[in-house]
């Protein structure tokens, strides 16, 4: 009997053992997702605001931050960013596929210091015109009797090029077969005019923004399809005076070799823009108000390159109309190149409505 009892205790013992065996695994697991998972999670963008373009980035402990960014962290550890101002390197950069055709993007300034004028200008004219006089000369703009926050539209902006993009992130390649163009209006040149557009209508200036698209389905006939448009628009609202086509430029070699022309404005990247101002002196091209619509562009320019040193590459005074006869405050603006990161060229664009709202308020009677 004392036999049977011992042998019973032992079976009890081995099946308690084995028990707890079978759940060891288990606990294991447990364990190292408790371990795991806050890093994995403290890495990632954990959250979106599907309203509004907010994001919520949690940065990880003992992680060295720029102090522009480390002023921006709550109690929690964590950074509420609008989209296009996500913070600079998140992600890590790419690296080419071996097996496709790349090139490379350069990162670069091609900003320049002042001319004799006062302001930096690439002038292929040949008109001899006297850019420093005009520049310091008198500007009566026919916006000068506007009411800020009145509600009427004095700014057009349009896109004669619609579909043309940019990066979603920094590379430093680009393949053969990159298409940098789409019809996405919130990752072409449309997201740049919005963001412009925001900040003037926060300064008071009332602003129509036709996202049309002139380039699709045929590229040829673009100029002439965003006149309609322009044209359109200024009969529809007589108060529009200034006019902007926004672009995005192209920076490419013959070797292939892609520019990314970039600054630093506040701590934060911003794709440099370029303005284009016409010029009509052998009166070919029909654009007979060039002399009255250049003023407002070299102001554009100096007023750019005070209030944000090397944002602005130097401006282009060239033989060519493009639409900007329609006002005699009229231009084409370059925001960026197709290296340039969404995210920056954005940032760009609501730098552009701070200069723009500077000009005209500072003109207002």
């Amino acid at each position: 009997m004392k036999i049977l009892i011992k042998k019973s205790g032992i079976l009890k013992l081995r099946r308690r053992f084995f028990l707890i065996l079978s759940f060891l695994p288990a606990v294991i697991l447990f364990f190292t997702l408790c371990i795991l998972a806050p890093a994995v999670l403290n890495s990632m963008i954990i959250s979106e605001n599907k309203s509004a373009p907010i994001f919520t980035f949690r940065v990880p402990e003992k992680t060295a931050v720029k102090s522009e960014i480390m002023d921006r962290i709550d109690r929690d550890g964590e950074i509420v960013y609008e989209k296009e101002l996500l913070p600079e390197n998140i992600f890590p950069l790419a690296t080419p596929d071996p097996e496709k055709v790349y090139y490379e993007v350069k990162e670069t300034n091609a900003s320049r210091s002042a001319d004799s004028c006062g302001i930096s200008v690439n002038d292929s004219t040949n008109s001899d015109t006297d850019l420093k006089a005009i520049l310091e000369g008198e500007f009566s703009p026919d916006f000068s009797s506007y009411k800020l926050f009145s509600g009427e539209p004095l700014v057009l902006i349009y896109h004669t090029h619609t579909c043309e993009s940019y990066e979603e992130s920094s590379r430093t390649f680009y393949y053969e077969d990159d298409i940098f163009r789409t019809e996405d209006k919130e990752k072409n040149v449309c997201a740049v005019g919005e963001a412009m557009k925001k900040v003037l209508e926060e300064n008071g200036i009332a602003v129509i923004h036709d996202t049309t698209y002139h380039d699709t389905p045929a590229f040829n006939g673009a100029y002439s399809r965003s006149k309609e448009t322009a044209l359109y628009n200024l009969e529809k609202y007589p108060s529009i005076k200034i006019t902007i086509d926004l672009h995005r430029d192209a920076m490419i070699t013959d070797e292939g070799l892609s520019y990314k022309p970039t600054t630093k404005i506040n701590g934060k990247k911003a794709a440099q823009m370029m303005i284009i101002a016409g010029c009509d002196v052998d009166n070919e091209l029909g654009y007979d108000n060039w002399l009255l619509n250049l003023p407002f562009s070299l102001q554009m320019q100096k007023t750019a390159e005070s209030m944000y040193p090397g944002l602005m590459r130097p401006l282009m005074f060239c033989n060519r109309s493009y639409n900007m006869g329609l006002t005699n405050t009229s231009f084409l603006v370059e925001v960026g190149t197709q290296s340039n990161t969404l995210s920056e060229a954005v940032y760009s664009g609501r730098l552009m409505g701070n200069i723009l709202s500077e000009v005209i308020i500072g003109n207002l009677s």
